[in-house]
């Protein structure tokens, strides 16, 4: 069986774009989470995306099914 793995939909904190911390590089949450579910990973996340940006310009590009979809948006609607 061929898995899909794991397809990410967000704004900049799902995108994890950014400098290493106490020398762990910058990387999605997501990402972390499709390694250690041992699943491909898909990011759609962009940084500075608006949930309707997710809607309108992230969920067409799906070319599912996934396995797990993670979706994490909304802060930069605040």
């Amino acid at each position: 069986m061929t898995r899909r793995g794991l397809v990410a939909l967000g704004d900049s904190i799902t995108n994890g774009h950014g400098e290493p911390a106490l020398g762990v590089p910058m990387q999605s949450w997501a990402q972390w989470l499709a390694e250690a579910l041992e699943l491909p990973f898909t990011k759609l996340a962009r940084d500075g995306a608006l949930a309707r940006d997710v809607l309108a310009e992230q969920v067409p590009r799906l070319e599912g099914p996934y396995d797990v979809g993670c979706l994490y948006a909304g802060v930069n609607d605040a």
